[in-house]
């Protein structure tokens, strides 16, 4: 079983605005990189809130002002890495991913391994567009962690009538043996598995099968990471016999959920102390609530702020509350293709990838280093806030993701209706339906302490 103790508290640093001579900013990229050490910073301003509250320490409005709604991320985003996204169903011809490369690389339905013959599109018929989402999560252009990285899509099929141990296992069998992966630049996510009894997963063959062939991956450099469910339970819970798999596994990182989804400061991308709370999500249909404690290893937010175009099946529509009536839609022969929707879903499925980007980053950050299990696992428990989650029992790992940089910078000086430019140059900015991306290397910070 896995136990990872937990570290000392490190120091979260505030602050103040910082203004340059030549722009109307209050951050200070020079102050970033220093803290963090990348080579350079990207800046998305007007973040959804899923990215900003990563790149910042634990905050808390009564002492660091003004919630900072910017994201920032080191420059390489995740460049040269390749994850495999274990999920659903997807469709790579969504906008989030017109700057990567996404494909869907595998279909596996009963046990079988096929190759799809549209790599783009490969809807599921649970939540048609569930691994689209997650996979945004990693490397969306709009509300991705990791920018530049490469998704691969592993289609799962998903049923009363699938045994999800035995496609896991068929599939970690065939990439073994016929997928030639990059040693130490490669990162599975689980975006969901299944339960069972104590005794299956002390026993089970298959499982252990399972087991075996991670454990083999990840002496070759693979790192795995996984949800850790959304039952509201321990994820391995002895009182009620209930063990999350492959999240429990020995070698994978195992992601639970952070959220206030009743807080309103949501709607706007910013957040409050009560965001650090074990994540929930009540809906008349079903409750979603991250699994936590025994086997967790880590936390990152339980919601993910989505905008743009998703197809909406009847469960997607009742499950999360998507009346298509509010929305440009078009009516399709598997649901409502819904047009600029604008909505944050929940589950530790968009916690992992969130969990996975920043592993992304940080392997094309530091390319001298050789990343494995264990050395991801340590660098984002040091990188990452502890103790501050409400509903960890004690004695587990109270951990929330942070990419390294924990400056807190108060935007109360930040105009909310407009972002500014960080340049007086000509130089071109991208501006994006989010904000703008900007680039630390422009002119606007040369001078800067």
């Amino acid at each position: 079983m896995k136990f990872t103790s937990i570290a000392t508290v490190l120091s979260t640093l505030i602050v103040g605005a910082a203004f340059a001579t030549n722009n109307k900013t209050y951050y200070d990229l020079n102050k970033i990189k220093e803290e963090t050490q990348w080579k350079e910073v990207k800046v998305v301003e007007n973040a959804p809130f899923h990215l900003s509250v990563i790149s910042q320490g634990y905050y808390n409005n009564t002492v660091n002002g003004h919630y900072d709604k910017n994201y920032y991320y080191p420059a390489s985003a995740g460049e040269g890495v390749d994850v495999y996204m274990f999920d659903m169903g997807f469709d790579f011809t969504n906008k989030e991913f017109e700057d990567v490369e996404a494909h869907i690389d595998l279909a596996v339905s009963h046990g079988n391994v096929t190759i799809p013959e549209n790599d783009k599109v490969y809807y599921a018929s649970y939540i048609a567009d569930h691994g689209t989402l997650t996979a945004a999560v990693v490397t969306g252009k709009y509300c991705g962690v990791a920018k530049k990285a490469n998704i691969h899509g592993i289609r799962l099929s998903q049923g009363e009538d699938e045994d999800q141990f035995t496609n896991i296992k068929v599939t970690l069998e065939y990439i073994r043996d016929h997928v030639p992966l990059t040693s130490h630049k490669t990162i599975f996510n689980f975006a969901y598995g299944d339960y069972c009894t104590i005794e299956k997963f002390e026993n089970d063959t298959t499982i252990r099968e399972i087991q075996n062939i991670i454990n083999e991956l990840t002496e070759k450099g693979v790192i795995v990471v996984s949800v850790a469910g959304n039952n509201g339970d321990q994820a391995y819970d002895v009182d009620i016999n209930k063990v999350s798999v492959p999240c429990v596994l020995d070698n994978v990182i195992c992601v639970g959920g952070v959220v206030n989804y009743d807080s309103p400061l949501l709607a706007k991308d910013e957040i409050d102390p009560s965001f650090y709370t074990l994540g929930k999500y009540d809906n008349k249909l079903r409750n979603v609530y991250s699994n936590y404690g025994r086997g967790v290893d880590i936390y990152a937010s339980f919601a993910a702020h989505y905008r743009g175009n998703i197809l909406s099946d009847y469960v997607t529509t009742a499950v999360f509350d998507i009346n298509p009536a509010d929305y440009d839609f078009e009516k399709v022969e598997d649901g409502y293709y819904i047009k600029n929707i604008d909505k944050y879903f929940p589950g530790t499925s968009v916690a992992s990838p969130a969990v996975v980007g920043v592993a992304a980053n940080l392997i094309s950050e530091h390319p001298e280093i050789k990343f494995t299990h264990d050395s991801m696992l340590d660098l984002l428990i040091e990188l990452g806030e502890k103790d501050i989650i409400e509903g960890i029992p004690d004695g587990y790992p109270n951990v929330f993701l942070n990419n390294g940089k924990k400056i807190i910078f108060d935007a109360s000086s930040m105009p909310e209706v407009e972002a500014p430019s960080i340049s007086s140059s000509d130089e071109e900015q991208e501006i994006t339906d989010i904000g703008n991306d900007i680039d630390s290397d422009s002119d606007s910070d040369s001078d800067q302490e």
